[in-house]
């Protein structure tokens, strides 16, 4: 029983500030099975994450990548979008904590310059802390890059829809810009057309989504998860801050 109190008092703290991952805590002091941190990460674990860390172990070198969540992931191939000289690595639901713990596989591939898009899991409320850590952790993954010779570009995270945290986004971003302008870093902007005043299923019209008005986005599916249309504005938007993307 004392054990158990114990848990919940620890829980409460947890739950405001969230400095590390809340479930594992919670998980081992209650009894039950939760063996790692890494049972916490949401990041879709699957055969393409384990092939890039094999990959890494290689001599390739990639000069640039574009490194981020699903985002980036769903593009499959970004020569589609006329990407030449950035290599895309994403995983499906990525927050900072977890693409901390993984930045050695980004490291072995000996980049130049690495575009970083993560976060907006996070503001999706898919981690267990707030932006004040989510920047903690995003500041240490820059100045392991930097340490390494690495030169990072920092890509805000968009708003999206209604579904996600805006104050989340709005502190996040704040403090982004501001780790910017200390390590003298260059900032890529959120989209504004990539900002949605309705909720995720209300966006679209694709599918299963119930947008039945005449706004229904031709560039998202839910505010998040981009379209055709949407990947070309959103390359195209980068393209105006690193031109040789």
């Amino acid at each position: 029983m004392i054990l158990v109190f114990f848990s919940l008092v620890l829980g409460a703290l947890f739950q405001k500030y969230k400095p590390y991952p809340y479930n594992f805590l919670k998980n081992y002091l209650i009894g039950e099975s939760s063996t790692s941190y890494g049972s916490n990460c949401p990041t879709t674990y699957d055969i393409k994450l384990y092939r890039t860390q094999e990959i890494s172990m290689s001599n390739l070198k990639i000069p640039k990548i574009f490194w981020g969540d699903s985002l980036v992931d769903d593009m499959h191939d970004s020569r589609f979008y006329g990407v030449n000289e950035f290599q895309e690595i994403g995983y499906g639901s990525q927050i900072i904590y977890c693409a901390l713990q993984e930045i050695q596989t980004l490291i072995n591939f000996s980049p130049q310059t690495v575009l970083l898009y993560i976060g907006g899991n996070d503001a999706d409320g898919l981690s267990w802390y707030g932006p004040e850590q989510a920047a903690l952790y995003y500041g240490e993954m820059i100045e392991i890059l930097l340490n390494n010779n690495i030169t990072p570009i920092i890509h805000l995270i968009h708003e999206a829809s209604l579904t996600r945290d805006r104050d989340y986004v709005h502190k996040y971003n704040e403090l982004l810009k501001e780790l910017a302008i200390q390590k003298n870093l260059q900032v890529i902007p959120g989209l504004n057309e990539l900002s949605f005043d309705v909720s995720s299923n209300n966006v679209s019209n694709n599918i299963d989504y119930l947008c039945k008005t005449n706004e229904c986005s031709i560039y998202s599916y839910d505010g998040e998860h981009l379209k055709h249309q949407g990947y070309k504005i959103w390359i195209d938007h980068i393209k105006k801050h690193i031109p040789n993307f």
